[in-house]
């Protein structure tokens, strides 16, 4: 169906930590993520090509302000994608594909925001790579769908599994399902208050460039953090002793005082377990109880009323997807 939406969904990194620092720069990481029903929407629509060359248009709603369409990860993706096909069927000399040439137009409704770190794009591009397999009958397995995902971003190769909930390490191409069940469970169950300022757009280089940024967080084993998501002691913060941190925020809230104030009021007033998501802006609050976030969502909201934090632009309360 030429006209079929596709949902590309949001994630959450439940903690993150930068546990050590390639030779060529990339960071070593640790992290949990999980999709959350948060959805960006597209559409992609494939023609032959009458002009010799493949063709890629992206056309994104609402505009995004500053990008150009070459640099947005859907053009990028559709456009690795076509190499890696050309250049498989130039070394078949049976495969007629390889002289079709495409249209493709890419449709974007985007309702997950951007510099909040909550992979929209990167979503984003892993649906385009997994369309274009499957409309052009490309047959490409997924180790090659991640190898090209890889290539396009650090949070791309997870969006292009199709299970919930990973442990995320190295740079971000190394992914393990967690398969506990009563920690499933549990991850399934999960509802998350996600609140995010507009006025705030972290880029992420510029976090992981601070000199003050934390390097070498100690390693914590997979079983480890199982269990403790089956025993409830993993989203507890009590008195800030939890050690599932994002190491990511103190870097942020330094260089974004807005956001910093924005965080310690709800920490101090409201509830002490929020934690930012990736690089920011997004921060996030945990409950198996969607009733108690409804609470803390008004009290924010009578926060915002009463002029003792500025107003939030993005307030939604999301669930695992």
């Amino acid at each position: 169906m030429e006209n079929e939406i596709y949902l590309a969904p949001a994630k959450l990194n439940l903690f993150l930590h930068v546990v050590g620092r390639k030779a060529n720069g990339y960071h070593l990481l640790q992290s949990l993520f999980t999709k959350i029903n948060v959805y960006d929407e597209l559409q992609i629509n494939i023609s032959q090509s009458d002009s010799g060359k493949n063709i890629i248009k992206v056309n994104t709603v609402p505009e995004i302000v500053n990008l150009k369409e070459s640099d947005n990860l859907c053009y990028k993706a559709a456009e690795q994608i076509l190499l890696y096909n050309n250049s498989n069927n130039s070394n078949n000399s049976n495969n007629n594909k390889n002289s079709q040439k495409f249209l493709i137009t890419i449709n974007l409704k985007k309702n997950i925001p951007n510099g909040a770190g909550l992979g929209g794009g990167s979503s984003d591009a892993a649906m385009v790579l997994k369309i274009l397999n499957n409309k052009l009958h490309l047959h490409l397995s997924e180790n090659i769908l991640l190898q090209i995902a890889q290539n396009l971003g650090a949070d791309v190769p997870f969006f292009i599994k199709e299970n919930k909930h990973y442990f995320v390490e190295g740079i971000g191409e190394q992914l393990t399902e967690i398969s506990n069940n009563k920690a499933n469970e549990i991850l399934n169950n999960m509802y998350y208050l996600i609140l995010k300022d507009d006025s705030i757009v972290i880029p992420t280089p510029m976090i992981y460039k601070d000199e003050n940024l934390q390097r070498n967080s100690p390693k914590i084993d997979l079983v480890n953090i199982e269990n403790d998501i089956s025993n409830n002691n993993f989203f507890a913060n009590k008195n800030n002793k939890n050690i599932y941190k994002n190491n990511l925020e103190s870097v942020a809230m330094n260089l974004f005082p807005k956001l910093n104030s924005l965080k310690t009021y709800i920490q101090n007033n409201i509830n002490e377990n929020i934690k930012m998501t990736g690089s920011g802006s997004a921060m996030f609050i945990a409950s198996d109880n969607k009733s108690q976030l409804e609470n803390l969502l008004t009290l924010i909201e009578n926060a915002e009323n009463s002029k003792k934090i500025s107003k939030i632009s993005w307030k939604i309360i999301a669930k695992s997807a």
